[in-house]
């Protein structure tokens, strides 16, 4: 524990793992392996009566080896580290300011043992009797930082209303989303037990998975893929720590 009732926690965890048929194992056939290794640590460090910091860092080792027909092969190796830190403020009695960044960075290392480009017509994935193989190394790293802002407004004890905006940008394709969404909540007596009204709406994007930007194995010119949320539902309390929910949810 820390000053004024902070926490800081640190944890490890791994695996590793191989994919084994239940039936018999073909001679040609070699089982894909997936390993990973991280550490993390969290805080929670308040820092006045009124303003608190959040913050959570991990670093890790990840590899992955996959393997296809003849000599085709994918050997895959990424040190990820992340880090995310939050800076929350009591404005008065009716809100609270939340401002914060995070980030993901990814040196990365690839082997690839994969079908020569197609020309000519052929197929992508054609298999011929005798495969024209390349051998394809890769190496770099995959940088997405994010910040976000929101303000959480407490008009009375029945009403909860909260607007805020994050910003993500992905290196690999120059793309940078701004992400606005609300959500609130509304009881509609004044009792612990009282039935209340929730919603939220917003934008939620999802940038390409690293490996696909790759203009070597991937595609050039993907973007986020864009989606927005909204959410209407009602609530009901059963007891301190028990709540019934019914939720419908639109994702377009």
């Amino acid at each position: 524990k820390l000053p004024r009732n902070g926490v800081i926690r640190i944890g490890f965890f791994g695996a590793h793992d191989k994919y084994m048929p239940i039936e018999e194992n073909p001679k040609e056939w070699r089982a894909p392996t997936d390993a990973f290794g991280h550490v993390q640590s969290i805080l929670r460090l308040p820092l006045s009566s009124s303003v608190n910091l959040r913050a959570s860092w991990s670093m890790g080792l990840t590899s992955s080896t996959e393997y296809g027909d003849d000599d085709r092969e994918t050997k895959y190796t990424t040190h990820l580290a992340t880090a995310r830190a939050e800076l929350s403020a009591a404005t008065g009695h009716m809100g609270i300011a939340r401002i914060g960044a995070d980030t993901f960075y990814a040196p990365f290392s690839l082997r690839s043992v994969t079908d020569v480009a197609p020309s000519g017509g052929s197929l992508a994935g054609e298999y011929t009797a005798s495969p024209r193989l390349r051998t394809v190394d890769l190496h770099g790293a995959f940088f997405r930082p994010a910040a976000f802002a929101e303000y959480e407004f407490i008009p009375g004890p029945r009403t909860n209303i909260t607007a805020g905006v994050r910003v993500d940008y992905t290196k690999d394709t120059h793309a940078t989303d701004y992400s606005p969404r609300v959500a609130g909540r509304q009881a509609l007596l004044n009792s612990r037990y009282s039935p209340g009204l929730k919603s939220g709406f917003g934008l939620f994007y999802q940038p390409p998975d690293p490996g696909q930007t790759l203009p070597e194995l991937g595609v050039t010119g993907l973007t986020s893929q864009r989606a927005f949320h909204s959410m209407l539902g009602v609530e009901q309390p059963l007891g301190r720590q028990v709540t019934a929910s019914v939720e419908a949810f639109d994702k377009e």
